[in-house]
């Protein structure tokens, strides 16, 4: 591997999850691209991940380590990225897994371009403690940016019809670095979905690798589960962004729309995909 070739920094928060925190960081050590940095920040943890995290980074002088009092997932995510030198951005929680060709397979993707761009991938799914048990594996359903704008894509799609994990993504560290962005600490959730109408709002080159590269870890305690607390964070990060978007009247529509789609949907749990809906995808 040359010099030349580009550094990624691997972002991971912690937040009293030791327990999973090695299975995380081994498949950073695993992978095949060989030229990264990884951050682990642990957040104010009560548990041993202080311990967990030091005891790793002595494996590998890749390894970071940040300590600092709680934060939240959007403050330590803002940590790692204050001191990357990546560039290119990868986040994984320490509850998740990644591929081994992951970093081989998106860069080679991202290389194709000088363009400000970002590439995302399929996903497995797991279950708690043995996130890699076969029988609990579930191939989930591509999820896919279908429309012209991608923008438009998460703004009226996001996680009732498309739903891509922090993990599945590797963002040029520009979007980062030249234009600033950072995670929301006021939000309660939904900080990524935030964090992304900001990206996307910069019109990327986006690409995709359709492969599941990514492992999601569903865990017992998930705040996916607090249907009502999902609900106002997500309206809450939805009315910020209507907001933002003053002079976009077509996302200002679709963000309408959206908070309407929602209040059914943590109802009912279910994809409210009316004809309004339907007619917007299509068109835009």
């Amino acid at each position: 591997m040359t010099n030349n070739a580009p550094l990624i920094t691997v972002i991971v928060p912690c937040y009293n999850q030791a327990r999973y925190l090695t299975d995380a960081i081994h498949s950073i050590k695993n992978q095949t691209y060989e030229k990264w940095e990884c951050i682990i920040v642990n957040d104010g943890s009560t548990d041993n991940t202080a311990q967990v995290a030091t005891e790793l980074s002595k494996t590998d002088n890749r390894i970071k380590v940040i300590n600092q009092k709680n934060k939240g997932l959007s403050g330590a995510r803002n940590a790692g990225l204050d001191v990357a030198f990546g560039d290119y951005i990868q986040f994984l929680d320490a509850d998740d897994k990644i591929r081994e060709d992951k970093f081989s397979l998106q860069l080679r993707a991202l290389l194709s371009t000088n363009s400000l761009c970002l590439c995302y991938s399929d996903y497995l799914m797991g279950l708690d403690e043995d996130i890699c048990q076969t029988p609990l594996q579930i191939q989930r359903s591509p999820s896919r940016l279908v429309m012209r704008n991608a923008l438009y894509d998460v703004a009226l799609r996001w996680e009732t019809r498309l739903s891509i994990p922090v993990h599945c993504f590797l963002f040029d560290a520009r979007f980062f670095s030249e234009f600033n962005i950072r995670f929301d600490q006021s939000l309660p959730n939904h900080e990524d979905w935030d964090c992304w109408m900001r990206i996307f709002a910069l019109a990327p080159e986006t690409k995709v690798v359709p492969e599941a590269l990514a492992i999601y870890r569903k865990t017992s305690d998930s705040l996916c589960k607090n249907k009502e607390a999902m609900y106002m964070g997500f309206k809450q990060a939805i009315v910020k962004q209507h907001n933002n978007f003053n002079k976009n009247i077509t996302v200002r529509i679709l963000l309408k729309y959206k908070i309407k789609e929602l209040e059914k949907y943590y109802i009912s749990k279910k994809n409210l995909h009316t004809r309004a809906i339907w007619i917007l995808e299509k068109i835009l």
